[in-house]
């Protein structure tokens, strides 16, 4: 996630949204690079910009109890998950692909939810 997206949540105010941040260390949608070791404090980070319901959730168990609460705030909520890095699924053909063909570094993950993406089929 790019800090401008929480800017932008905080700046639409949408009472309908609550995003949930997978912090895992890497570059998971690009093929599984790791991040820059510099730590960033998603949660201050979120409040700062104006995001008011933020929490960081510990476990599955936690998880289930605030989401409903997230969702029953009425307002733009992020929750970040602290989870480990699956290395399995990184794709060694995407790794260093910059210049790629953004479909070709999306269509994995969205076959995998079963989305469209801005005209990026997952069947095509």
């Amino acid at each position: 996630m790019c800090p401008n997206v929480l800017a932008t949540v905080a700046a639409a105010r949408p009472s309908n949204l609550t995003a949930l941040l997978w912090v895992n260390g890497h570059y998971e949608s690009s093929g599984g690079q790791a991040l820059p070791s510099a730590p960033v404090d998603w949660v201050a980070l979120a409040k700062g910009i104006g995001i008011e319901h933020v929490e960081r959730v510990a476990d599955v168990a936690s998880l289930r109890v605030v989401f409903p609460r997230a969702r029953a705030a009425r307002k733009p909520a992020l929750l970040v998950l602290d989870v480990a890095f699956r290395s399995e699924r990184a794709d060694p053909a995407l790794l260093g692909a910059a210049g790629r063909d953004p479909g070709a570094v999306q269509d994995p993950m969205t076959a995998a939810v079963g989305v469209d993406v801005g005209g990026l089929s997952p069947t095509s």
